[in-house]
Order: C-alpha cells, then structure tokens, then sequence
C-alpha cells in the first residue's frame, strides 16, 4: 500500500520540546517513534489516558510523565524514550517547529532543498511536483490538527 500524503510530508517536520505547550502529543513528530497517533492509533488515548487535544506539557506535571504502566511493546518504547527525555519546562522557551532535509535541519521551509530530497510521493502517481503544492496546502491553512485530516490520502 503507497504512503499517504501526510506521512510522506511528516517524515520533514521536526519538533523540538521546549515548554510543550504547543507540541501536540498525538499529532507533532517530537519523539524517534514518530506522530504518537500512528504508534498507537486512535484508541492511543485511552491506553495512555493523554487527551487527543494533549499538548505535550499535558503529559507530565513538572516532576513525571503522568502516563500509565506500559502494556505494550509500544508502551514500553514510548517509556523509555521518556526515561532519558528532559520534561517540558517553562524556562527553557517556547517549543521549536522546523524542515528537514537531506540530514539538514532548518527553521524556514525551502522548496529548493525538498524538491531535491528524495520523494516518496513518486510511488503513488503524484511525482515530484506533488509536495510543494501538497505543503503549500498545509501552512497556508496553519492548521495544528492531525495531517490526515488537512491532506488526502495517495
């Protein structure tokens, strides 16, 4: 089955946690698992008790992750990530979205340097020119919800 729109596009998007107050806990890719949403799907909420509204601040208090035992393997992965992950914190700033490509990280999108990365598009029909007018879509909206309900399935 090809890729859909929205996972080729998030496999860009970074997140950086700061204060986790913007870094949707589903929907953001801020963990190596990947958007938490995909990992767990949409009963993911209830196994982890996180709102599907959670910011990633939501999570934890200022001293733990307030997220039950792990029943899973993808539990257990989840945990320990956030075993060594630092907890959002005022202090440290406001969280940090950014693009990259080809290993490089930016804090502005360029169409030059994601025309150049590798597409996954290509497999479902829709080419190269496919992302520019697909990403297009999804700042020009600046919707914060989850990327399959902004962009259509391949």
């Amino acid at each position: 089955m090809p890729p859909s729109t929205s996972r080729a596009i998030a496999r860009f998007l970074i997140s950086d946690v700061h204060d986790g107050r913007s870094m949707s806990f589903w929907f953001d890719n801020w963990s190596p698992l990947g958007p938490l949403i995909n990992v767990f799907g949409t009963d993911g909420n209830r196994r982890l008790r996180v709102r599907l509204e959670a910011s990633v601040a939501d999570a934890c208090t200022a001293h733990i992750w307030r997220l039950p035992h792990p029943r899973s393997d993808q539990e257990v992965s989840l945990h320990a990530f956030l075993t060594n992950f630092p907890l959002p914190a005022i202090d440290r700033g406001p969280d940090v979205f950014g693009w990259s490509t080809n290993g490089d990280i930016n804090h502005s999108f360029s169409s030059g340097k994601t025309w150049e990365a590798p597409n996954p598009l290509s497999t479902c029909g829709l080419g190269n020119a496919a992302p520019i007018s697909v990403l297009y879509l999804l700042f020009s909206t600046g919707n914060k919800g989850p990327l399959d309900a902004l962009l259509p399935l391949c």
